[in-house]
């Protein structure tokens, strides 16, 4: 379950779901452009990534490969059509005004996704987590510090108004990105809601750590199984920490949550209906190449298990 509670290596800017642009989080965690090589060395890289927290043995960085090659293989053949899907239906509507309920329906669409891609993963996480040892365990809790104090000091680098004007600076770019240009008036309107945004580091930060310490807690229970029936008591308990991952335990925080996640929709439902027709056309353009992206690489084969090329004469 370490994969689960990872970050994304970058602290979310005070706009949160924000990227200012229609294709937030459609585009997984890379973008368009590196999304063949997600898909080519993704289990590769996570399966790195793994044992630099775990330090997997021989046999559980076997059964991790396996289970990776197999999720990313998955998720390319049938998640892929969500996210084509979700941006044609974008697209359609570029042209127009967009309401924040229809941002925040696509949020809602991309956080499905994300709960039914755990889902698919957590029989692989259970078997890794039933097989973890004490060691392993305390080198988790050890990984997570060390990132914890990176991230907080990125996170809480500068100034509160030093840290929204890098914010507004990288929205602004990310705007830029969709919808070309802006004109003066569209940056400051950026600035001053991002100023305004509820986002608060300290908040994130705090559900990261409370997030790992449910995961560490729940690895704990695990071990804590008779050894025959690990793997299999494993599952339900992983899959009610899952579940956690997308709704906070925590009401306070659910209520932050909740409120951000609407500020969030309005912002970006409000940034778009300040564009013009040449900037919307121009967004409507974009969208339009990452979904053709999207389904040109559904059609490609993936690449082949290391067992089939070794195998090959």
């Amino acid at each position: 379950m370490a994969l689960m509670s990872k970050g994304t290596g970058r602290v979310p800017p005070a706009t949160g779901a924000a990227r200012i642009c229609l294709a937030i989080a459609l585009l997984i965690v890379t973008g368009c452009s590196t999304l063949p090589l997600f898909y080519t060395r993704g289990p590769t890289l996570a399966s790195w990534w793994l044992d630099s927290y775990l330090d997997l043995d021989k046999a559980q960085k076997a059964s991790t490969r396996s289970a990776l090659r197999d999720w990313f293989r998955w998720h390319r053949d049938t998640q892929l059509v969500r996210y084509a899907d979700a941006l044609a239906a974008l697209r359609a509507d570029a042209m127009a005004d967009l309401s924040s309920d229809r941002v925040c329906g696509v949020n809602a669409e991309i956080r499905q996704v994300f709960r039914d891609g755990l889902t698919q993963a957590l029989p692989a996480f259970a078997r890794l987590g039933s097989a973890l040892s004490a060691q392993q365990r305390q080198l988790l809790a050890r990984r997570y510090a060390e990132s914890n104090e990176e991230l907080r000091d990125e996170a809480l680098e500068g100034t509160v108004v030093e840290r929204r004007a890098r914010t507004a600076a990288e929205a602004i770019d990310a705007a830029k990105d969709l919808y070309g240009r802006l004109d003066r008036d569209q940056k400051a309107f950026i600035t001053r809601r991002i100023e305004a945004s509820p986002y608060n580091a300290e908040h994130w930060l705090a559900e990261r750590e409370a997030r790992q310490r449910d995961t560490l807690a729940t690895l704990e229970q695990i071990a804590a199984l008779p050894a025959g029936a690990r793997e299999g008591g494993a599952l339900p308990m992983l899959a009610a920490l899952a579940a956690t991952f997308t709704r906070s335990p925590r009401p306070a925080y659910r209520e932050y949550h909740t409120a951000l996640t609407r500020y969030n929709c309005a912002l970006i439902a409000d940034v778009h209906n300040r564009m013009n027709a040449k900037q919307r056309a121009r967004a409507a353009h974009k969208l339009a190449g990452w979904e053709a992206d999207l389904r040109g690489l559904m059609q490609q084969p993936g690449p082949p298990d290391r067992a089939d090329q070794a195998a090959t004469p």
